[in-house]
């Protein structure tokens, strides 16, 4: 079993290794008084990170009647960062929409699936 200080250094030893800065954006939705609401992306956080391939194969996509190539991308953030399904991840020009959040036990780092937004 790992203690609580070996989990601590596994953490720092990892975070040395996110080169990147990534800014967190969650949506946030105001009603427009119509019934309907506007969205707009919300800052959470700035955290460092490591963006890299998935390794999986490009997927075709249907999108507005025209077909998209959408690859997927894994991005390492500090354990325990308020990322969710859903959200944004911005890493210098690129935006990423979260696919999914891998998270587990002694968690040294939180690894996100995304595709990058055109």
């Amino acid at each position: 079993m790992i203690t609580s200080d070996e989990l601590e250094w596994m953490r720092e030893y990892q975070e040395d290794a996110l080169p990147d800065t990534a800014t967190i954006q969650r949506v946030s939705r105001t009603p427009d008084n119509a019934g309907g609401a506007s969205e707009s992306w919300e800052k959470v956080a700035t955290v460092a990170c490591r963006v890299a391939p998935s390794g999986r194969a490009p997927e075709d996509r249907a999108v507005a009647e025209r077909l998209n190539v959408t690859s997927s991308w894994t991005i390492t953030v500090p354990a325990e960062t308020d990322v969710r399904a859903g959200d944004r991840v911005v890493v210098d020009a690129r935006t990423f929409e979260v696919l999914a959040v891998l998270a587990g036990s002694y968690e040294t780092a939180r690894r996100v699936v995304c595709s990058e937004v055109a």
